[in-house]
């Protein structure tokens, strides 16, 4: 068994990738990772301050302005000031948001299903322990 870890995680990033464009063209969905994040995080929270999402996704306040622009732009996100405290900005997923997100959820759903055939249970913990070990030594 070889031992090129990160090249076969690497390929197997890539094949996903291919995977999942193929499935939002195929949907007439265009966002990137970044946007799809968003929407995925909105979708389970209603709202939240984009500090809040920053943190989430892990990414500077900065780059998760300008995906909300673009989120916004396409009537899947509204920002507004929070009524309570006026310094900070709420973001919400729209109707067309919420539609959209469930497209995603279901194409997310099918790839899961594809990763788990023809693995136990214990299989897919084991997976599942490796891909945490995994953001843990790397953060």
């Amino acid at each position: 068994m070889s031992d090129r870890l990160f090249f076969m995680l690497s390929r197997v990033q890539t094949r996903l990738s291919t995977y999942f464009k193929r499935e939002l063209k195929k949907e007439k969905i265009s966002l990137s990772p970044g946007q799809i994040g968003i929407l995925l995080v909105l979708d389970r929270e209603r709202q939240t301050t984009m500090g809040m999402l920053s943190g989430i996704l892990e990414s500077d306040n900065a780059a998760v302005t300008r995906l909300v622009s673009k989120l916004e732009a396409k009537d899947l996100v509204r920002r507004h000031i929070n009524p309570d405290d006026r310094r900070q900005m709420l973001l919400n997923i729209t109707e067309q948001g919420l539609l959209q997100a469930e497209v995603l959820k279901r194409i997310i759903e099918k790839a899961n299903m594809i990763i788990k055939k023809g693995f136990t249970e214990e299989e897919i913990a084991i997976y599942n322990r490796v891909n945490h070990s995994m953001l843990a030594k790397f953060s």
